[in-house]
């Protein structure tokens, strides 16, 4: 049970929040990770709503509205801080139109502006543009959202194969791969994150397919 603890804290938040806004994604996930661990389903769910902190909904409740944990811009830091931050956000929009994907380290090495103060500026402003969806996440490199197209390597190719032979769980397209361990999920769910938000994959119950 600890490893899969460890695999739900390590899930990006983007990750998060569709595993806990959508019962059908948190269901998927669930169904998943007993299959690959052995541990029942339903332990996993509880795992799920601690971690996450969701809340029963009353079964007399018709209406129910989702409220995504919210990522605020202004988080009370002084004028020059402000300044920096939105510098920094136009920095990294013009260089991720330019480049194809770029790491935090990278980012801030082309401006000159790899050190602790500004490191930790950038964790928040990329933070921020993850949660507006300026930009997508694939490994360790960030990806412009909005000009470019989604990023391929090898790795999409081939799970865009896999995918081709017919619908897919997660377990099935891990095993296909032969990468079946904690961090090879991480990675082939931001993928699948990134083919999801243009259109390329959708997942329906358990199993994904091509859109197209």
């Amino acid at each position: 049970m600890e490893s899969i603890l460890n695999l739900i804290q390590g899930l990006s938040v983007k990750q998060r929040e569709q595993i806990k806004n959508s019962p059908s994604m948190k269901d998927a996930f669930a169904s998943d990770l007993s299959e690959d661990s052995g541990v029942a389903k339903e332990d996993i769910i509880i795992a799920l709503d601690d971690i996450f902190g969701i809340e029963e909904i009353p079964i007399e409740s018709k209406v129910v509205k989702i409220i995504k944990p919210k990522v605020a811009w202004d988080l009370g830091e002084d004028s020059k801080t402000k300044a920096r931050k939105a510098k920094l956000l136009s920095s990294i929009c013009d260089l991720l139109q330019e480049n194809d994907g770029l790491s935090k380290t990278k980012i801030l090495k082309l401006i000159n502006k790899d050190n602790i103060i500004w490191r930790r500026l950038a964790d928040t402003v990329l933070e921020y543009m993850l949660y507006k969806e300026m930009i997508y996440k694939v490994g360790s490199k960030y990806y412009d959202n909005i000009h470019s197209k989604p990023h391929e390597n090898e790795f999409h190719r081939k799970v865009y194969s896999i995918l081709c032979d017919g619908k897919k769980t997660t377990s099935a397209i891990l095993n296909e791969l032969n990468y079946r361990n904690p961090k090879g999920k991480r990675k082939l769910l931001d993928v699948l994150n990134s083919m999801i938000q243009h259109n390329i994959v959708v997942k329906s119950g358990n199993k994904w397919e091509l859109v197209f």
